[in-house]
């Protein structure tokens, strides 16, 4: 099997290409789908079994490209973001205990000269990151070993079969040669089985991702709602202290 080479020069930021068998062989793709594919003439005398490899290497070594450029969707973890959310709440948390005992014993050192309120408004940080929290949690909830185990399968019936895996990656080709007989008539067939094979596996990922209750529709409904009510404590955290401040003045 020769060696794949990523190709970084004068690619787009949202493209990758990759080759195989010394450039003879030139794949190019975007975000989850396979864009075009150039294999020389001469390789169509290849045995199907070797020209499988050279078109896997190549598309593969797009799929690195495009991740290595940044141009795939990073990955995030999102049990990790939810343990530095919950260390950002204790923070926040603390210092807000910590700025409204100041105050309180500041107020206390007025109450013989001046009408204060007894109590100083608070902020709930826990009641604000918890609800995020358990979202990300959700969202985390699927293991990485369920995800990895998945495979999706792509078809031109008769001609070519294709198995990918996440990442994306391709793990399985079968070229008949009946998909050999020009250049144009094996990049439609490999385009379109490799397209299937990456549409077929998103379909299971996202099922997957329902049956933990973490898909897109439901998850982003929950973060408007959890914006929206965040917006609406802040906003009543500054009229309590707006009433508080208003209610210290001077005895009569």
């Amino acid at each position: 099997m020769s060696e794949s080479v990523n190709t970084a020069s004068g690619r787009e930021a949202d493209r990758g290409v990759g080759e195989a068998d010394d450039g003879r062989v030139r794949a190019v793709v975007t975000h989850g789908r396979m864009i075009s594919l150039e294999v020389e003439p001469r390789l169509l005398r290849s045995s199907p079994e070797k020209l499988a490899d050279h078109l896997t290497e190549a598309v593969n070594a797009a799929f690195a490209d495009l991740l290595a450029a940044g141009g795939a969707v990073p990955q995030v973890d999102p049990r990790a973001l939810a343990r530095q959310l919950r260390g950002l709440r204790d923070d926040l948390s603390a210092g807000m205990a910590e700025s409204t005992a100041s105050v309180q014993r500041s107020i206390e050192g007025l109450r013989g000269d001046a009408v204060v309120p007894s109590t100083v408004p608070t902020m709930d940080f826990a009641g604000m990151f918890d609800q995020l929290i358990d979202v990300l949690e959700t969202i985390g909830g699927v293991p990485d070993e369920d995800t990895e185990e998945l495979r999706g399968q792509g078809a031109v019936p008769g001609r070519i079969s294709v198995t990918c895996a996440a990442g994306p990656r391709l793990v399985e080709m079968d070229l008949r040669e009946r998909a050999m007989r020009s250049t144009p008539e094996l990049a439609e067939a490999v385009t379109t089985a490799v397209n299937a094979a990456l549409d077929d596996l998103a379909d299971k990922l996202r099922r997957r991702r329902e049956e933990a209750g973490a898909d897109s529709e439901r998850i982003t409904g929950r973060i408007a709602e959890l914006r929206e009510l965040g917006v609406a404590r802040l906003d009543a955290y500054v009229r309590q202290m707006t009433d508080f401040m208003a209610g210290i003045r001077p005895l009569d």
